[in-house]
Protein backbone atom coordinates (compact mmCIF):
# COMPACT_ATOMS: atom_id res chain seq x y z
CA UNK A 1 0.00 0.00 0.00
CA UNK A 2 2.76 2.57 1.01
CA UNK A 3 4.56 1.85 -2.61
CA UNK A 4 1.21 2.60 -3.81
CA UNK A 5 0.61 5.69 -2.21
CA UNK A 6 4.44 6.88 -2.64
CA UNK A 7 3.90 6.52 -6.76
CA UNK A 8 0.70 8.53 -6.73
CA UNK A 9 2.22 11.41 -4.12
CA UNK A 10 4.30 12.07 -6.89
CA UNK A 11 2.13 12.28 -9.72
CA UNK A 12 0.19 14.78 -7.41
CA UNK A 13 2.82 16.87 -6.85
CA UNK A 14 3.45 17.37 -10.00
CA UNK A 15 0.37 18.58 -10.68
CA UNK A 16 0.62 20.81 -7.59
CA UNK A 17 -1.85 18.25 -5.25
CA UNK A 18 -2.15 17.30 -1.53
CA UNK A 19 -2.29 13.86 -1.64
CA UNK A 20 -3.21 11.86 1.74
CA UNK A 21 -3.42 8.62 2.60
CA UNK A 22 -5.10 7.29 6.03
CA UNK A 23 -4.28 3.73 6.80
CA UNK A 24 -6.01 2.57 9.83
CA UNK A 25 -3.87 1.05 12.89
CA UNK A 26 -6.15 -2.03 12.95
CA UNK A 27 -5.27 -3.28 9.37
CA UNK A 28 -3.99 -7.06 8.94
CA UNK A 29 -0.07 -6.73 8.94
CA UNK A 30 -0.45 -9.81 5.99
CA UNK A 31 -3.01 -11.08 4.11
CA UNK A 32 -3.46 -13.46 1.78
CA UNK A 33 -4.39 -11.54 -1.79
CA UNK A 34 -4.06 -11.39 -5.79
CA UNK A 35 -1.45 -8.27 -5.22
CA UNK A 36 -1.34 -7.45 -8.85
CA UNK A 37 -5.12 -7.47 -9.02
CA UNK A 38 -5.35 -4.90 -6.14
CA UNK A 39 -2.49 -3.00 -7.33
CA UNK A 40 -3.78 -2.64 -10.85
CA UNK A 41 -7.64 -1.46 -9.43
CA UNK A 42 -6.00 0.45 -7.08
CA UNK A 43 -3.21 2.41 -9.51
CA UNK A 44 -6.31 3.05 -12.00
CA UNK A 45 -8.39 5.11 -9.63
CA UNK A 46 -5.32 6.83 -7.97
CA UNK A 47 -4.45 7.94 -11.50
CA UNK A 48 -8.26 8.52 -12.62
CA UNK A 49 -8.59 11.08 -9.86
CA UNK A 50 -5.10 12.87 -10.14
CA UNK A 51 -6.05 12.87 -14.05
CA UNK A 52 -9.22 14.63 -13.47
CA UNK A 53 -8.38 16.85 -10.24
CA UNK A 54 -7.02 20.39 -11.00
CA UNK A 55 -7.06 21.85 -7.72
CA UNK A 56 -6.99 20.25 -4.31
CA UNK A 57 -6.42 16.75 -3.24
CA UNK A 58 -6.61 13.27 -3.40
CA UNK A 59 -6.89 11.21 -0.57
CA UNK A 60 -6.42 6.67 -0.32
CA UNK A 61 -7.64 5.21 2.49
CA UNK A 62 -8.16 1.80 3.95
CA UNK A 63 -9.90 0.59 6.59
CA UNK A 64 -10.58 -2.71 8.37
CA UNK A 65 -14.60 -3.14 8.39
CA UNK A 66 -14.49 -6.82 9.81
CA UNK A 67 -16.91 -5.93 12.78
CA UNK A 68 -19.58 -6.01 9.94
CA UNK A 69 -18.91 -9.51 9.22
CA UNK A 70 -21.77 -11.94 11.77
CA UNK A 71 -19.91 -14.99 11.46
CA UNK A 72 -17.83 -16.45 14.24
CA UNK A 73 -14.53 -14.46 14.82
CA UNK A 74 -12.51 -17.32 14.29
CA UNK A 75 -13.89 -18.27 10.65
CA UNK A 76 -13.86 -14.49 9.72
CA UNK A 77 -11.69 -13.22 6.84
CA UNK A 78 -10.57 -9.54 7.55
CA UNK A 79 -12.58 -7.12 5.60
CA UNK A 80 -11.08 -4.20 4.22
CA UNK A 81 -12.62 -1.08 2.70
CA UNK A 82 -10.39 1.04 -0.02
CA UNK A 83 -11.19 4.50 -0.37
CA UNK A 84 -10.02 7.13 -3.01
CA UNK A 85 -11.57 10.50 -3.04
CA UNK A 86 -10.78 13.34 -4.64
CA UNK A 87 -11.94 17.19 -4.98
CA UNK A 88 -12.26 17.34 -8.68
CA UNK A 89 -14.97 18.10 -11.35
CA UNK A 90 -16.84 15.38 -9.84
CA UNK A 91 -19.70 13.70 -12.01
CA UNK A 92 -23.58 14.19 -12.52
CA UNK A 93 -26.17 11.87 -11.30
CA UNK A 94 -27.45 10.94 -14.75
CA UNK A 95 -23.91 9.70 -15.54
CA UNK A 96 -22.65 8.18 -12.86
CA UNK A 97 -23.85 4.09 -13.40
CA UNK A 98 -22.41 5.09 -17.33
CA UNK A 99 -19.03 5.54 -16.19
CA UNK A 100 -18.47 1.93 -15.88
CA UNK A 101 -19.36 1.31 -19.64
CA UNK A 102 -16.33 0.64 -21.86
CA UNK A 103 -14.89 3.38 -23.06
CA UNK A 104 -17.26 5.76 -21.60
CA UNK A 105 -16.95 9.48 -21.78
CA UNK A 106 -17.92 12.12 -19.52
CA UNK A 107 -17.48 15.80 -20.37
CA UNK A 108 -15.24 14.99 -22.82
CA UNK A 109 -12.45 13.06 -20.82
CA UNK A 110 -12.28 9.90 -22.28
CA UNK A 111 -11.39 7.04 -19.72
CA UNK A 112 -10.55 4.37 -22.83
CA UNK A 113 -8.07 2.29 -21.26
CA UNK A 114 -5.27 2.15 -23.55
CA UNK A 115 -1.89 0.31 -23.97
CA UNK A 116 -1.58 -1.83 -19.90
CA UNK A 117 -4.11 0.45 -18.19
CA UNK A 118 -7.19 -0.25 -17.16
CA UNK A 119 -10.68 1.45 -17.12
CA UNK A 120 -13.07 1.95 -14.97
CA UNK A 121 -14.91 -1.29 -16.79
CA UNK A 122 -12.42 -3.40 -16.01
CA UNK A 123 -11.94 -2.49 -12.55
CA UNK A 124 -15.02 -2.59 -11.70
CA UNK A 125 -14.95 -6.46 -13.07
CA UNK A 126 -11.45 -6.81 -11.26
CA UNK A 127 -13.44 -6.34 -8.10
CA UNK A 128 -16.41 -8.34 -8.60
CA UNK A 129 -13.60 -11.04 -8.79
CA UNK A 130 -12.36 -10.30 -5.38
CA UNK A 131 -15.74 -10.88 -4.57
CA UNK A 132 -16.55 -6.88 -3.62
CA UNK A 133 -18.89 -4.12 -5.82
CA UNK A 134 -16.96 -0.75 -7.04
CA UNK A 135 -19.04 1.78 -5.80
CA UNK A 136 -18.77 5.48 -6.36
CA UNK A 137 -20.96 8.61 -4.95
CA UNK A 138 -20.00 12.47 -6.55
CA UNK A 139 -20.96 15.90 -6.49
CA UNK A 140 -20.72 18.30 -9.78
CA UNK A 141 -17.87 20.72 -8.89
CA UNK A 142 -16.73 19.58 -5.26
CA UNK A 143 -15.14 15.92 -6.06
CA UNK A 144 -15.97 12.15 -6.28
CA UNK A 145 -16.15 9.13 -3.97
CA UNK A 146 -14.70 5.42 -5.31
CA UNK A 147 -14.74 2.96 -2.58
CA UNK A 148 -14.98 -1.06 -2.36
CA UNK A 149 -15.06 -3.41 0.13
CA UNK A 150 -13.16 -7.20 -0.21
CA UNK A 151 -12.66 -9.67 2.41
CA UNK A 152 -8.64 -11.08 2.58
CA UNK A 153 -7.33 -13.95 5.01
CA UNK A 154 -5.22 -13.00 7.26
CA UNK A 155 -2.03 -15.04 8.09
CA UNK A 156 0.30 -14.70 11.14
CA UNK A 157 3.81 -14.84 9.00
CA UNK A 158 4.20 -14.29 5.66
CA UNK A 159 4.56 -17.54 3.51
CA UNK A 160 8.27 -17.65 1.82
CA UNK A 161 8.55 -19.06 -1.09
CA UNK A 162 11.98 -20.43 -2.48
CA UNK A 163 13.91 -18.92 -4.99
CA UNK A 164 13.63 -19.81 -8.53
CA UNK A 165 16.77 -20.98 -10.38
CA UNK A 166 16.31 -19.43 -14.02
CA UNK A 167 18.80 -19.43 -16.61
CA UNK A 168 18.87 -16.30 -19.02
CA UNK A 169 17.63 -17.27 -22.68
CA UNK A 170 19.91 -15.78 -25.53
CA UNK A 171 18.16 -17.81 -28.55
CA UNK A 172 16.97 -21.08 -30.09
CA UNK A 173 17.96 -24.06 -32.47
CA UNK A 174 15.97 -23.97 -35.90
CA UNK A 175 14.00 -20.77 -37.15
CA UNK A 176 10.64 -19.13 -36.49
CA UNK A 177 8.77 -16.58 -38.59
CA UNK A 178 6.49 -14.42 -35.97
CA UNK A 179 4.65 -12.00 -36.71
CA UNK A 180 3.48 -9.10 -33.90
CA UNK A 181 -0.02 -7.65 -34.72
CA UNK A 182 -0.93 -4.79 -32.74
CA UNK A 183 -2.21 -1.15 -33.24
CA UNK A 184 0.15 0.70 -30.55
CA UNK A 185 3.30 1.20 -31.63
CA UNK A 186 5.45 0.98 -27.66
CA UNK A 187 4.03 -2.56 -27.75
CA UNK A 188 5.40 -3.70 -31.18
CA UNK A 189 8.75 -2.01 -30.50
CA UNK A 190 8.72 -4.21 -26.83
CA UNK A 191 8.11 -7.41 -28.50
CA UNK A 192 10.24 -6.56 -31.42
CA UNK A 193 13.03 -5.74 -29.05
CA UNK A 194 12.32 -8.76 -26.57
CA UNK A 195 12.23 -11.22 -29.94
CA UNK A 196 14.79 -9.69 -32.78
CA UNK A 197 18.08 -10.51 -30.13
CA UNK A 198 17.01 -13.77 -29.70
CA UNK A 199 17.20 -14.51 -33.65
CA UNK A 200 13.40 -14.47 -34.47
CA UNK A 201 12.35 -13.27 -38.31
CA UNK A 202 10.34 -10.61 -37.20
CA UNK A 203 7.28 -9.04 -39.15
CA UNK A 204 4.59 -6.21 -37.63
CA UNK A 205 1.56 -5.50 -38.74
CA UNK A 206 -0.61 -2.03 -37.46
CA UNK A 207 -4.01 -3.12 -38.07
CA UNK A 208 -6.38 -6.37 -38.56
CA UNK A 209 -6.47 -5.58 -42.49
CA UNK A 210 -2.46 -5.89 -42.35
CA UNK A 211 -1.78 -8.46 -40.71
CA UNK A 212 -4.55 -10.70 -43.10
CA UNK A 213 -2.00 -9.54 -46.02
CA UNK A 214 0.73 -10.88 -44.15
CA UNK A 215 -0.74 -13.88 -42.90
CA UNK A 216 -1.47 -14.38 -46.83
CA UNK A 217 1.82 -13.52 -48.13
CA UNK A 218 4.09 -14.07 -45.62
CA UNK A 219 2.55 -17.12 -43.93
CA UNK A 220 4.45 -16.68 -40.11
CA UNK A 221 4.92 -19.59 -38.04
CA UNK A 222 3.36 -17.65 -34.67
CA UNK A 223 1.04 -14.32 -34.35
CA UNK A 224 1.21 -12.23 -31.66
CA UNK A 225 -2.39 -11.06 -31.80
CA UNK A 226 -3.60 -7.85 -30.01
CA UNK A 227 -7.24 -8.38 -29.15
CA UNK A 228 -8.44 -4.68 -28.96
CA UNK A 229 -7.54 -2.74 -31.98
CA UNK A 230 -9.92 -0.33 -33.88
CA UNK A 231 -11.81 -1.33 -37.09
CA UNK A 232 -11.01 -5.22 -37.06
CA UNK A 233 -10.19 -6.94 -34.11
CA UNK A 234 -7.68 -9.30 -33.08
CA UNK A 235 -10.64 -11.98 -32.81
CA UNK A 236 -12.07 -10.41 -36.12
CA UNK A 237 -8.81 -10.91 -37.61
CA UNK A 238 -8.12 -14.26 -36.10
CA UNK A 239 -11.39 -15.71 -36.99
CA UNK A 240 -10.96 -14.52 -40.73
CA UNK A 241 -7.30 -16.16 -41.11
CA UNK A 242 -8.95 -19.29 -39.99
CA UNK A 243 -11.61 -18.75 -42.29
CA UNK A 244 -8.87 -19.07 -45.27
CA UNK A 245 -7.44 -21.89 -44.27
CA UNK A 246 -8.80 -24.23 -46.99
CA UNK A 247 -7.43 -21.87 -49.34
CA UNK A 248 -4.22 -21.02 -48.29
CA UNK A 249 -3.20 -24.56 -46.43
CA UNK A 250 -0.14 -22.84 -44.76
CA UNK A 251 -1.83 -20.52 -42.69
CA UNK A 252 -4.02 -23.57 -40.77
CA UNK A 253 0.14 -24.50 -38.95
CA UNK A 254 0.41 -20.99 -37.79
CA UNK A 255 -0.03 -20.67 -34.02
CA UNK A 256 -2.25 -17.77 -32.91
CA UNK A 257 -1.57 -16.15 -29.74
CA UNK A 258 -3.78 -13.69 -28.25
CA UNK A 259 -2.59 -10.59 -26.11
CA UNK A 260 -5.03 -8.83 -24.05
CA UNK A 261 -5.26 -6.28 -20.88
CA UNK A 262 -8.34 -7.82 -20.33
CA UNK A 263 -7.25 -11.11 -18.30
CA UNK A 264 -10.83 -12.47 -18.06
CA UNK A 265 -12.20 -15.93 -18.80
CA UNK A 266 -14.86 -14.76 -21.50
CA UNK A 267 -12.66 -13.26 -23.60
CA UNK A 268 -10.34 -15.74 -22.88
CA UNK A 269 -13.01 -18.09 -24.39
CA UNK A 270 -13.75 -15.54 -27.30
CA UNK A 271 -10.19 -15.70 -28.00
CA UNK A 272 -9.87 -19.11 -28.13
CA UNK A 273 -13.42 -19.69 -29.80
CA UNK A 274 -12.29 -17.58 -32.69
CA UNK A 275 -9.24 -19.94 -33.46
CA UNK A 276 -6.18 -18.51 -31.33
CA UNK A 277 -3.91 -21.36 -30.17
CA UNK A 278 -3.63 -19.72 -26.46
CA UNK A 279 -4.19 -16.36 -24.61
CA UNK A 280 -1.84 -13.75 -22.87
CA UNK A 281 -2.20 -10.77 -20.63
CA UNK A 282 -0.74 -7.16 -20.93
CA UNK A 283 2.10 -6.39 -19.72
CA UNK A 284 3.68 -9.27 -21.09
CA UNK A 285 6.15 -11.57 -19.17
CA UNK A 286 8.87 -12.61 -21.10
CA UNK A 287 8.58 -15.61 -19.36
CA UNK A 288 5.04 -16.71 -20.11
CA UNK A 289 5.68 -15.46 -23.51
CA UNK A 290 8.47 -17.92 -23.79
CA UNK A 291 6.82 -20.97 -22.28
CA UNK A 292 3.88 -20.31 -25.31
CA UNK A 293 6.32 -20.75 -27.60
CA UNK A 294 8.46 -23.88 -26.44
CA UNK A 295 4.66 -25.28 -25.80
CA UNK A 296 3.36 -24.76 -29.16
CA UNK A 297 5.87 -24.47 -31.78
CA UNK A 298 8.53 -26.60 -29.84
CA UNK A 299 11.50 -24.24 -29.46
CA UNK A 300 14.52 -25.56 -27.91
CA UNK A 301 16.38 -22.32 -26.00
CA UNK A 302 19.92 -22.12 -26.30
CA UNK A 303 20.65 -20.60 -22.37
CA UNK A 304 24.12 -18.50 -21.55
CA UNK A 305 25.86 -19.40 -18.60
CA UNK A 306 25.13 -16.54 -16.65
CA UNK A 307 23.19 -16.03 -13.73
CA UNK A 308 19.52 -14.63 -13.61
CA UNK A 309 20.41 -11.56 -12.07
CA UNK A 310 23.35 -9.21 -13.56
CA UNK A 311 26.38 -9.03 -11.43
CA UNK A 312 26.51 -6.15 -9.59
CA UNK A 313 30.51 -5.54 -10.14
CA UNK A 314 30.27 -2.92 -12.53
CA UNK A 315 32.57 0.24 -12.63
CA UNK A 316 34.74 -0.66 -9.68
CA UNK A 317 36.28 2.51 -9.33
CA UNK A 318 32.72 3.77 -9.21
CA UNK A 319 30.69 3.46 -5.95
CA UNK A 320 27.56 2.19 -6.62
CA UNK A 321 25.27 5.26 -5.70
CA UNK A 322 20.97 4.37 -5.73
CA UNK A 323 19.16 6.95 -7.60
CA UNK A 324 16.72 9.00 -5.82
CA UNK A 325 13.76 7.65 -4.39
CA UNK A 326 11.69 9.87 -6.71
CA UNK A 327 13.43 8.30 -9.96
CA UNK A 328 13.32 4.90 -8.02
CA UNK A 329 9.57 4.78 -7.70
CA UNK A 330 8.83 6.21 -11.48
CA UNK A 331 10.83 3.40 -12.57
CA UNK A 332 9.36 0.77 -10.51
CA UNK A 333 5.84 1.84 -11.49
CA UNK A 334 7.19 1.44 -15.15
CA UNK A 335 8.72 -2.26 -14.58
CA UNK A 336 5.26 -2.75 -13.25
CA UNK A 337 2.61 -1.54 -16.35
CA UNK A 338 5.61 -3.14 -18.88
CA UNK A 339 6.50 0.47 -20.15
CA UNK A 340 10.03 -0.48 -22.02
CA UNK A 341 9.71 3.14 -23.73
CA UNK A 342 9.15 4.79 -20.31
CA UNK A 343 12.08 2.75 -18.40
CA UNK A 344 14.47 3.72 -21.39
CA UNK A 345 13.63 7.20 -21.60
CA UNK A 346 14.09 7.47 -17.39
CA UNK A 347 17.36 5.81 -17.45
CA UNK A 348 18.98 7.75 -20.72
CA UNK A 349 18.15 11.51 -18.72
CA UNK A 350 19.79 9.92 -15.81
CA UNK A 351 22.21 9.03 -17.09
CA UNK A 352 23.19 12.27 -18.96
CA UNK A 353 22.11 14.10 -16.02
CA UNK A 354 24.48 12.94 -13.48
CA UNK A 355 27.38 10.76 -13.65
CA UNK A 356 27.57 9.36 -10.19
CA UNK A 357 24.19 7.32 -11.15
CA UNK A 358 25.75 5.27 -13.87
CA UNK A 359 27.25 1.99 -12.02
CA UNK A 360 23.93 1.96 -10.99
CA UNK A 361 22.42 2.99 -13.85
CA UNK A 362 24.43 0.22 -15.72
CA UNK A 363 22.67 -2.52 -13.41
CA UNK A 364 19.51 -1.59 -14.86
CA UNK A 365 20.53 -1.69 -18.12
CA UNK A 366 21.39 -5.15 -17.51
CA UNK A 367 18.10 -6.22 -16.40
CA UNK A 368 16.70 -4.59 -19.47
CA UNK A 369 19.03 -6.54 -22.24
CA UNK A 370 17.03 -9.48 -20.99
CA UNK A 371 13.94 -7.97 -20.61
CA UNK A 372 13.73 -9.13 -16.74
CA UNK A 373 11.10 -6.54 -15.50
CA UNK A 374 10.41 -8.71 -12.37
CA UNK A 375 14.14 -9.19 -11.48
CA UNK A 376 14.45 -5.61 -12.08
CA UNK A 377 11.50 -4.23 -10.05
CA UNK A 378 12.56 -6.63 -6.84
CA UNK A 379 16.20 -4.87 -7.28
CA UNK A 380 14.32 -1.22 -6.99
CA UNK A 381 12.28 -2.26 -4.33
CA UNK A 382 15.10 -3.19 -2.32
CA UNK A 383 16.52 0.24 -2.70
CA UNK A 384 13.24 2.05 -1.93
CA UNK A 385 12.93 1.79 1.87
CA UNK A 386 16.64 2.39 2.42
CA UNK A 387 16.57 5.89 0.51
Amino acid sequence: MRNIAAIIEIRAQQKGLTFQYEFASDLPTVIIADERRLEQVLLNLLNNAVKFTECGSVTLRVRNISASITMPRRSSPARLRFEVEDTGAGISIEHLTSIFAPFEQIGGLSQKAQGAGLGLAISRQLVNLMGGELRVSSIPNQGSLFWFDADFVEVEQPAISAPVSQQTIIGFRGECKLLIVDDQADNRQFLLDLLEPLGFDLSAANSGAEALKMAQFWQPDVILMDVMMPEMDGLETTARIRADERAMPAQANAVIIAVSANAFDETKTEALASGCNDFLTKPISSQQLFEALQHHVRLEWIYSDAPNAPSQKVAPDMPIIPLPKQNLLRLRESTLIGDIMAIRAELAALESADRQYAPFIAILKKFMQTFQLKQMQEFLESFIADV
